[in-house]
């Protein structure tokens, strides 16, 4: 994965007369009675990363330097940490030709949770060994990785599977708000809004914007709150009408409609701008993308009818194809395959060419256009489960394909509505079409409901948000006319065991931090995140 910091810049010493321009001869040696110099700065910017527990990863370092008095002395660039710490595997001193280079460094694996921060010093020398050092200015890198066991939540549905599934179990005693944040609501507006956020070690990103009397929208602005405290620690404005953010490998992605640039792509440490891609009209079909490594997954072309893969640290183009029908929907990925539906079937490609693998009909479905958004998701027995829509009854009943066999599997006889989430072999939905808010609980080989849950407050009239499954807990959110909650219910027991007086849209971080789109009741235009600690 190639990442992109900030580094040390600024003039060396010796005489004014003697700057080499990048350009030594390589296995030259330095004059002598002069003071030969190299100043590095580096083009990447800070490393922000949360990589999995049990793999090696990897992270390349790009820079220049600037000589004075080399002559035809050669320049080698040597890696180490200030405070001496493993979290990379130092390589030997590399050899810089032409006054760039890039160092691949190795981050090797850990089996256990742990934050590492610290700093990476670039220094330059004359040869292999470094035994002749140049004096200069040095490339700084600041880096902060968090090895977990449950990742971030990237994208919709937490990542790529879309199953708002995350393997922790919860003590719902320990369940305590942190701190609350709300949008800077421009004096003239009559609301605003926050959409759903995304996470990346020690921070939360969240787009939110005005609303006027007629609904309509302006002020578009990205944020990058700190976990611990949720304070702004940078904002980007967005052209258009942003969407939900995502955030994978050090990057953060801003979808927008009716914008030159249908994605805007920051590096997550500083926000600053790496590239766009793309432009979107005010109807484009798409949605944030999904994450797979350094890949990006999404419908793009101007109106969302190309499916897209591009890397994230480049913005090159992988491959891209036509589409089939325009439902607004994004894309489940894993190591083999993208997915999504296309209103009557569900289609499969190979994930690193986009050649097609699959294309099976959904029986349930007649092919009329989805209302809403909607996702794939990617179950825990190889299967993949849709929303199939079919506009001539309207229902919209659950259906499980398999994908080893490229058939399909089951339908639920009731029709839900989505978000869902998928956790340790059940599916949890929200009933369709009826008067309070009913939870199912779906096996997940059969598609039969095993069990139900209604909120125990009588006065709750419609769902709220998504639904959250952990190991021990799922979260899910209601609203009335005059209140509005968030309920945790225990797996075993399915009673309430913690809950607060907010409904919205929930997402865990991998520092085991929930954020809560506080909606107020049956508004659903929530204004404020609250951050609670889970342990």
């Amino acid at each position: 994965m190639s990442l992109v910091g900030c580094g040390g810049g600024g003039g060396g010493g010796g005489n004014d007369g003697g700057a080499n321009n990048g350009q030594p001869s390589p296995g030259g040696t330095p004059p002598t009675g002069t003071l030969a110099s190299v100043d590095i700065a580096l083009t990447t910017p800070p490393i922000l990363e949360t990589l999995p527990l049990g793999y090696i990863n990897t992270v390349t370092v790009e820079g220049t330097w600037t000589g004075r008095n080399l002559g035809n002395g050669a320049v080698y660039v040597k890696v180490t940490d200030d405070a001496g710490a493993t979290t990379y595997k130092m390589p030997a001193p590399q050899a810089a030709p032409g006054g760039t280079f890039q160092i691949l460094l190795e981050v090797p694996a850990s089996h256990s949770v742990v934050e590492r921060s610290g700093t990476l010093s670039f220094t330059a020398c004359g040869d292999a060994n470094c035994a002749t050092p140049y004096t200069g200015v040095a490339g700084k890198l600041d880096y902060r990785v968090l090895f977990s066991d449950i990742g971030e939540w990237e994208t919709m549905g937490r990542d790529g599977t879309h199953r708002s599934y995350v393997p922790i179990t919860i003590d719902p005693t320990r369940i305590e708000e942190a701190w609350e944040w709300t949008f800077p609501k421009d004096a003239a507006a009559r609301q605003a809004m926050l959409t759903r956020p995304a996470t990346i070690v020690g921070t939360v990103f969240v787009t939110g914007f005005n609303l006027t009397n007629d609904r309509s929208q302006y002020g578009h602005t990205l944020f990058a709150l700190d976990e611990a405290t949720g304070k702004v620690k940078w904002s980007f404005p967005v052209e258009g009408h942003a969407l939900a953010p995502g955030a994978a490998r050090g990057r953060v992605v801003q979808p927008a409609l009716d914008s030159s640039a249908m994605l805007t792509v920051l590096d997550a440490a500083l926000g600053k701008k790496r590239f766009t891609h793309g432009q979107s009209t005010a109807n484009a079909s798409t949605l944030v993308p999904s994450f797979y490594d350094r890949k990006a997954f999404f419908m793009g072309g101007d109106t969302g009818n190309e499916i897209r893969s591009i890397d994230l640290h480049t913005g090159a183009l992988d491959w891209s194809r036509p589409r089939i029908g325009m439902q607004t929907t994004t894309l489940a990925v894993d190591g083999a395959h993208v997915y999504y539906h296309t209103g009557s079937e569900l289609e499969i490609l190979d994930r690193g060419f986009g050649s097609r693998y699959a294309l099976i009909t959904d029986p349930a479905s007649d092919g009329a256009f989805v209302p809403g958004p909607t996702a794939p998701m990617l179950g825990s027995q190889g299967n993949v489960i849709v929303r199939s829509w079919h506009g001539a009854t309207h229902t919209a009943k659950l259906t499980s394909f398999d994908i080893a066999s490229r058939q399909w599997a089951w339908s639920t006889v009731d029709s839900y509505t989505t978000p869902l989430a998928v956790g340790k072999d059940m599916v949890y939905a929200y009933r369709e079409a009826i008067s309070m808010p009913l939870v199912h609980a779906i096996d997940e080989s059969t598609g039969n409901v095993m069990w139900n849950w209604i909120p125990p407050a009588p006065s709750q009239t419609n769902v709220a948000g998504n639904l959250v499954a952990t190991d021990n807990l799922l979260f899910a959110s209601t609203s009335g006319a005059y209140s509005a909650w968030t309920w945790a219910i225990d797996l075993s027991t399915r009673q309430v065991v913690w809950q607060y007086p907010a409904s919205g849209y929930v997402v865990i971080s991998a520092n085991r931090m929930m954020y809560l789109l506080a909606d107020k009741p049956n508004l659903r235009t929530p204004e404020k995140i609250v951050a609670f600690r889970l342990r």
